[in-house]
């Protein structure tokens, strides 16, 4: 059996078992509750590896969003046995990875995001540096510096939409200080991990272009451990898969989720 087709061979490891059999036979959206030891990540690869093979013609591919980079390097271990190497068609990487490499880089300035051509991701002390003078800017004293950087970044990730009347009013302190700090970055030609997200949620809902075009590249998105994930790629998969067209196939269990306190739902 050819590499191409060797994911037919690891599939008859699945009919055995009903609810990975029904997994790699559906069709359309499919959202997958499994636990840990339910074989969902290899359920997950071989039903990618059909995608690839029988549903997505090239050069279209498939998009796949994990936990962490740990867990994306698994998922490609795992498809290379099943004879998937890396390609242009493929994306397995977090969420912020997504944010950066697919929407933010090729598309902020037409996108209008107000970002610099030469931005870069900041470094632990450029983001100390940036909170700290936005905590100068509030006339705060900026220790103890990690908590404050906690409850901004928690604040930033729970009010997404900073049109809405919440955004100034749950806490008008925290409000300003996100403002002052990711201006601090800006000037600096800078962005944080926690803008990849919100600054692509931004340009996908502004832009409908942008959408069409990711689902030009990737008609179908996967997404693994979907209960840490978070509100902006919830958003996100919002956007492209039930607005625009992509089709999800999303992977999670709420029991395990661990990440509520960073607004995981």
């Amino acid at each position: 059996m050819s590499d191409k087709t060797s994911y037919l061979l690891a599939a008859q490891s699945l009919s055995t078992n009903a609810g990975q059999w029904a997994t790699y036979e559906s069709l359309g959206h499919c959202v997958v509750l499994a636990g840990p030891g339910s074989g969902k990540t290899k359920t997950l690869t071989i039903k990618m590896a059909r995608l690839l093979a029988e549903d997505v013609a090239e050069p279209r591919g498939v998009a796949c969003i994990t936990f962490n980079n740990e867990c994306a390097r698994e998922l490609e271990d795992r498809l290379s046995d099943l004879g998937v190497e890396p390609s242009r068609r493929i994306f397995i990487g977090t969420v912020h990875s997504f944010s950066l490499t697919q929407i933010i880089l090729p598309y902020a300035r037409v996108a209008r995001l107000g970002l610099p051509d030469d931005c870069h991701v900041a470094t632990r002390s450029e983001r100390d540096q940036a909170l700290r003078a936005a905590l100068g800017d509030m006339g705060e004293n900026h220790e103890p510096l990690r908590e404050w950087e906690a409850r901004m970044n928690n604040y930033r990730r729970s009010i997404l939409d900073r049109n809405r009347p919440e955004w100034l009013e749950v806490s008008p302190e925290l409000a300003r200080l996100s403002v002052l700090y990711e201006g601090r970055l800006r000037l600096m030609n800078l962005i944080d991990y926690e803008d990849m997200p919100l600054l692509a949620l931004r340009a996908l809902r502004e832009n409908e272009w942008l959408r069409s075009a990711l689902l030009a590249k990737f008609p179908v998105l996967i997404v693994d451990e979907y209960q840490d994930l978070g509100r902006a790629l919830h958003r996100i998969v919002l956007g492209l898969c039930f607005t625009t067209g992509m089709r999800l196939f999303a992977v999670g269990d709420p029991d395990q989720s661990i990440y509520g306190s960073r607004q995981a739902e």
